[in-house]
């Protein structure tokens, strides 16, 4: 299924960088889709025209990912999740529903806890948050997954 025709892309400078986004969907409340790990907002291709039936959609590639800017700077995850703060600024539409993907999830999560204001929900798909004592889970040396 083709569903590249549904977006728009654009970028934003934010926090120093260059953001890349595609953007869906004209009524609703803000979606704001995060991909993982080693993604760009390509991920959300196929759910992206499913969303922006009742939800303006903004999928983004995070710093150093898929379109956006690869130079050098900061790429820890407090950075990231400024980038993001900055892009919700940008896009006039917070607070938006967050949904992560993967890794992605504790940088969202960092955004979340510092700008309550801009999220109205969060959602962490295929991820762990780590510092609740679950990193574990991961540790194949020790019996994780």
């Amino acid at each position: 299924m083709n569903t590249t025709h549904h977006t728009t892309h654009h970028t934003a400078g934010v926090n120093g960088t260059e953001l890349h986004y595609v953007t869906a969907g004209d009524s609703g409340t803000p979606v704001l889709l995060i991909h993982g790990f080693p993604e760009s907002w390509w991920a959300f291709d196929a759910v992206i025209p499913l969303l922006a039936q009742t939800h303006r959609v903004t999928a983004v590639d995070l710093r150093g990912w898929g379109d956006s800017s690869h130079a050098d700077g900061d790429y820890d995850s407090a950075t990231v999740a400024e980038d993001l703060h900055e892009l919700v600024i940008h896009l006039g539409q917070g607070p938006v529903h967050l949904a992560a993907q993967d890794i992605s999830g504790g940088v969202a999560f960092r955004v979340a806890a510092a700008h309550p204001g801009d999220v109205l929900s969060f959602t962490g798909t295929e991820t762990g948050l780590a510092g609740f004592g679950l990193e574990g889970l991961a540790d194949i040396t020790h019996g994780g997954s």
